[in-house]
């Protein structure tokens, strides 16, 4: 495999990491939404719970606090279900994503170490030719002698 193999090899595998880091923060920004979602949710428990009953509405009085209390609960749990799935989502594409990142430093580190063989090959072919060169021509020796 020549260095232009190996630098397009090394490209592609950059290309594919950042792909799979697009798609990581994406499922990074489902996350922080749901956490989102569950504070605010117990937010509003907190409100609910630290309002003293002479200050809830009319509404409040007649159920509909109840009725918001079990709706907030339903939301909750179906909330940390979401993020259950999106944290073990997130935990195969890390995994995918380590790949990755692991590929495309071998692939770099090997490409370096291709082009680092192909220079060196290519100053000892410069020092061989400068050798013959001075081989074949020899310099000139003055014969003029200083009196």
């Amino acid at each position: 495999m020549n260095l232009k193999d190996l630098q397009e090899l090394a490209h592609l595998a950059e290309a594919k990491l950042n792909h799979a880091q697009g798609r990581m923060a994406k499922i990074t920004a489902r996350e922080m939404a749901t956490r989102r979602t569950l504070q605010d949710i117990d937010a509003g428990f907190q409100i609910a719970a630290t309002t003293p009953p002479e200050e809830l509405s009319t509404m409040m009085r007649m159920g509909a606090h109840q009725l918001w209390t079990e709706w907030s609960r339903r939301k909750k749990a179906q909330a940390n279900q979401d993020l259950a799935l999106i944290l073990a989502e997130k935990g195969e594409y890390a995994q995918e994503l380590r790949k990755h990142l692991g590929k495309r430093d071998a692939l770099k580190d090997i490409a370096q170490s291709a082009q680092k063989q192909d220079r060196a090959k290519s100053e000892a072919k410069a020092q061989e030719a400068l050798l013959l060169l001075q081989i074949a021509h020899p310099p000139k020796r003055s014969t003029s002698s200083a009196l």
